[in-house]
């Protein structure tokens, strides 16, 4: 009984009794999957034996959500924001870094530590800001579009960073 059947039935079953909570507490559903979460995997209340399977059907998910995603951008829609949302993510991104950086400097990091720090702070993640504008239908308001707008521009900054990063790692 211990296979992978019944792993997803416990991390299913926590996953909707936190929901339930959270729902009654006003709180965004997709808190309560980063709870279960922290409570599975760094807690380790679950023992987990098919790590690669389950990692597996995470990597699925992730993709079936950014497909989801895919399917609700229009992409005439994105251009009447387009020059704001190039700015805004820019600076944004810009400006959370050097914060980052500094920060990082200050408390003491090495100037290689406080470059990824700055970095990593930089970047929000797109599935679950998208996850919690769908779960208030707010994807498709001026500010959804925007958000996503902002959203896409980091993720084209954080693929020109890695791919920076990793040539200055091979060399």
């Amino acid at each position: 009984m211990e296979g992978i059947y019944f792993e997803i039935t416990v991390i299913i079953s926590l996953a909707a009794l936190l929901t339930i909570l959270f729902r009654f507490l006003k709180l965004p559903s997709i808190l309560a999957y980063i709870l279960t979460g922290v409570l599975l995997g760094p807690l380790g209340l679950l023992d987990v034996k098919n790590h690669t399977d389950l990692q597996l059907l995470g990597q699925v998910g992730i993709t079936l959500l950014l497909f989801l995603l895919g399917l609700e951008l229009k992409l005439h829609e994105l251009r009447s924001i387009g020059k704001t949302a190039i700015i805004a993510g820019g600076l944004q991104v810009i400006l959370t870094f050097l914060l980052g950086f500094v920060a990082s400097l200050l408390l003491g990091f090495s100037q290689v530590s406080s470059l990824y720090l700055g970095i990593g702070l930089a970047f929000s993640s797109t599935i679950i800001i998208v996850k919690i504008l769908s779960d208030k239908k707010d994807l498709t308001s001026i500010h959804g579009k925007l958000a996503v707008g902002i959203l896409l521009m980091q993720d084209f900054f954080a693929i020109m960073t890695i791919i920076f990063l990793s040539g200055t790692q091979s060399s």
